[in-house]
């Protein structure tokens, strides 16, 4: 079983961290624990704008398909 990373895995990876790095630090995400229902929607929509959360879904769905 191959558990190396592929380039483009690497490259997602490292786009993903660049991108929340700076933005959502370790102290202001365990923040939102203390805060039921508590979201900040600017940083939400961003993540949206990015496409973060179509990464998983199916290429049928409109996602991206890497489940």
């Amino acid at each position: 079983m191959d558990f190396e990373l592929t380039d483009d895995q690497v490259a997602l990876t490292e786009g993903v961290a660049s991108l929340l790095q700076g933005r959502f630090d370790i102290d202001t995400v365990r923040g939102f624990e203390d805060l039921p229902g508590a979201i900040d929607r600017d940083r939400w929509r961003e993540l949206a704008e990015t496409g973060v959360f179509s990464i998983a879904l199916a290429e049928a769905d409109g996602g991206v398909g890497l489940g």
